[in-house]
């Protein structure tokens, strides 16, 4: 029960991480102005899933995905290894999960740095228009370009 819940909290969560990115940088226009926004969605859904996951989970290791950023990789380290003689299958998948959790955050947490490192705004003059750049020459050998049109 608990496999196939969190399998659908993944899956839904990396649909809505598409949907909300592509959301987020065609609103805004450019990429840079979304970058933020998008890290912190990104980061937002990863951690929700596991919170999520955390508070309907009998595992012991699982209460570690409160902790945010670090606790998928604190709950992986927390599962052990199989025994031979019973089947790994979920617990095989629940690691994949956790680790794909991982790395959801960690790109959220980059995304946000990213954004938090590089200008928002970006400024250019309004009103100038350049029409043609033609190469010209200044005198013998000093060879240039100009720029013609309407400023």
């Amino acid at each position: 029960m608990v496999r196939k819940f969190r399998s659908r909290i993944i899956g839904v969560a990396a649909g809505a991480l598409l949907l909300a990115q592509g959301a987020v940088v065609h609103a805004e226009g450019t990429p840079p102005d979304g970058v933020l926004t998008s890290g912190v969605v990104t980061f937002g859904i990863g951690y929700a899933a596991a919170v999520m996951v955390a508070s309907t989970s009998n595992h012991a290791g699982d209460n570690r995905l409160y902790v945010p950023l670090l606790g998928p990789w604190l709950d992986l380290s927390s599962r052990g290894s199989c025994p031979l003689v019973q089947s790994c299958d979920s617990e095989t998948t629940n690691k994949v999960l956790l680790i794909g959790d991982g790395l959801i955050q960690a790109v959220g947490v980059a995304t946000i740095l990213t954004g938090l490192m590089s200008p928002s705004r970006r400024y250019a003059a309004k009103g100038f228009t350049v029409a043609q750049v033609v190469p010209v020459t200044f005198g013998n050998g000093r060879p240039g370009l100009a720029a013609t049109g309407s400023f």
